[in-house]
């Protein structure tokens, strides 16, 4: 049983290095896919929900959201904004495997 858990971590953290290996390029880190993913499925999520769908604490989300409004990613009304560099984000989240609701992008 020790060595399926095992196989599970090493997939797990292959999987996070792809993604931080991923986003790196636009400033953004691995766990800012989660959040992100999260926000185009529900547009204008509050914080709360968001720390509920995501199961991270609440510090963790408010620091997480600040990150992404800093880099002109979110808006003030928790959603992506339309511009380039959110689009090319979004972009490359559906080449990482993130999927939005029924498939669609949200932009």
């Amino acid at each position: 049983m020790s060595s399926i858990l095992r196989y599970i971590q090493q997939i797990s953290r292959c999987g996070r290095q792809y993604r931080s290996d991923a986003f790196e390029p636009l400033g953004l880190k691995a766990c800012h896919g989660r959040y992100l993913q999260e926000i185009c499925r529900n547009p204008g999520i509050c914080q709360e929900q968001l720390t509920e769908s995501v199961l991270v604490n609440k510090s963790n989300v408010a620091r997480q959201v600040a990150a992404l409004e800093e880099n002109g990613l979110l808006g003030k009304t928790i959603g992506v904004n339309s511009t380039e560099r959110a689009c090319l984000v979004l972009d490359m989240m559906q080449n990482v495997d993130v999927k939005f609701v029924n498939g669609k992008p949200l932009l």
